[in-house]
């Protein structure tokens, strides 16, 4: 009964069914480690990318950070306030300079903000004691509009 047992056995794996069908196992195994392996491969490279992506985002915030603390400081204020705005600070001249240097030549409203600046031409010396005589506000809007 062992040797018919042991006989079995011997024919049994060595049958060329069992052989291909082992063959074929073994194939089916193979494929299944190499496509996890791929899988895991795709999956560390989109993590890589998605770090990139990430540090440029923090890289993007941090710049963006900063140029808003730039952007505001009273310093940027005052400056985009008398640039933009054509403001001035309480006490503060503003000096307009002619390039031709004729008195008689238009000088812009951009220029001017409110009564009381003093212009000086190109050599120096003040216009009209020093003093333009500008329009009220009120008046400057009605032109805007209905001029």
């Amino acid at each position: 009964m062992i040797s018919n047992k042991n006989d079995f056995k011997k024919r049994f794996f060595s049958s060329k069914a069992v052989l291909f069908c082992l063959l074929l196992f073994l194939i089916w195994v193979a494929l299944v480690c190499v496509k996890a392996t791929y899988k895991k491969y795709e999956m560390a490279k989109e993590a890589d990318n998605y770090k990139a992506q990430v540090e440029k985002m923090k890289n993007e915030i941090n710049s963006l950070n900063s140029e808003r603390g730039l952007l505001s400081g009273s310093d940027f204020l005052e400056k985009e306030a008398k640039l933009r705005l054509n403001l001035k600070k309480e006490g503060e001249e503003v000096v307009v300079l002619l390039k031709d240097g004729n008195p008689d030549s238009q000088i812009e409203e951009s220029q001017v903000t409110s009564g009381g600046d003093i212009a000086i031409d190109s050599a120096g010396a003040p216009l009209d004691n020093g003093i333009i005589q500008t329009e009220p506000d009120w008046h400057k809007w009605w032109r805007y509009f209905f001029n």
